[in-house]
């Protein structure tokens, strides 16, 4: 199962304006430098471009066989459904983590150097409960919009 990554505005116009930025900065330095200097300023600006487009537009959360498979641009990370522990509903933003919005699930594993996967589904409320079915090792009682015991 497919789910889309939610996008705080805040955050994609903060992408978009480093995009616009990188790309005026050549424009506005080409008359300051020699013409060899402006092929690699455009050449940096073009590859600034390529890492930040595909976050905007290739970020996807896809349930599939033994995983959670995430892709986040060009990063990818694959968590084995049974070494998830604890998976927490939060509302708040983090760093090190695989989401564009502040309405985030918190993935806990029992393995690994990064034992928290910090996600933000687009449809939360299913995908933990989807995500839920799929994990044998989960513990404990978990808060999705109204409590649940799973």
């Amino acid at each position: 199962m497919r789910y889309k990554v939610k996008k705080d505005k805040w955050i994609i116009s903060t992408l978009y304006g480093i995009l616009i930025f990188m790309i005026i900065i050549p424009i506005v330095v080409a008359d300051l430098v020699e013409p060899d200097e402006r092929f690699a300023v455009i050449i940096v600006a073009l590859i600034s471009a390529s890492f930040i487009l595909p976050i905007t537009w290739g970020s996807v959360y896809i349930l599939e066989g033994d995983r959670l498979h995430i892709r986040l641009g060009y990063i990818i990370k694959n968590v084995k459904y049974e070494n998830i522990i604890e998976i927490k509903d939060q509302k708040k933003l983090t760093n090190n983590s695989f989401a564009l919005s502040s309405d985030i699930v918190d993935v806990i594993t029992d393995k690994g150097l990064i034992r928290h996967v910090i996600i933000s589904p687009m449809d939360k409320q299913n995908f933990m409960i989807d995500l839920k079915s799929r994990c044998p090792n989960l513990k404990g009682r978990y808060k999705i919009e109204e409590d649940y015991d799973f």
